[in-house]
């Protein structure tokens, strides 16, 4: 695993098809709201049957014909120069195999704090949640943690806040204008 493709990836990163595993761990972090608003996902027929719960509306539909819902996310994928978002370690391999760009989701809980959706104690917490119930193993969770500190050692997240610091400085300061 390359950090530096990885955080590359993560900065052209603009949706993908979401498996119903993902779909299933971003709805128990309470962010697949948030994430269905800062890029696009797409979602296919079998896997809104298998995912049960209403999806946000922001979420987007694709039809694709397969003999089974992981070849379909995958051919949706390859069809529309998407990225694969899974936690199936299968989907995963053959989207890698086949040079189809991949997350999970670890790596789109990296990508809103990337795009400052979340800050830094909300990332934390989504990580330590994750710990607590998704099936990765200590290498995936020490990869984020390698891109995360990577990314944070270049500025790419300290840069995501210096306009939202200047912006609530500048709201701060025309509201105290105002009072007086």
């Amino acid at each position: 695993m390359n950090i530096d493709l990885t955080i590359q990836e993560l900065k052209e990163f603009d949706g993908g098809v979401v498996d119903t595993s993902s779909l299933i761990y971003l709805q128990r972090l309470f962010l697949l709201a948030l994430t269905a608003s800062r890029t696009k996902l797409y979602v296919l027929p079998q896997v809104c049957k298998e995912f049960f719960l209403p999806l946000p509306v922001a979420v987007r539909r694709l039809d694709v014909v397969a003999a089974d819902t992981d070849n379909a996310v995958l051919i949706a994928a390859q069809t529309h120069g998407l990225a694969v978002i899974s936690e199936d370690k299968y989907i995963l391999r053959q989207a890698k195999k086949t040079h189809i760009p991949h997350f999970n989701t670890l790596m789109l809980v990296l990508f809103l704090r990337f795009k400052n959706a979340i800050n830094e104690q909300q990332y934390l917490e989504s990580v330590e949640k994750l710990r607590e119930f998704a099936h990765y193993g200590a290498p995936v969770f020490a990869f984020a943690e390698s891109v995360f500190t990577t990314m944070k050692s270049h500025g790419e997240l300290s840069a995501c806040f210096t306009g939202i610091v200047e912006k609530s400085e500048h709201h701060l300061h025309g509201s105290i204008e105002r009072r007086k």
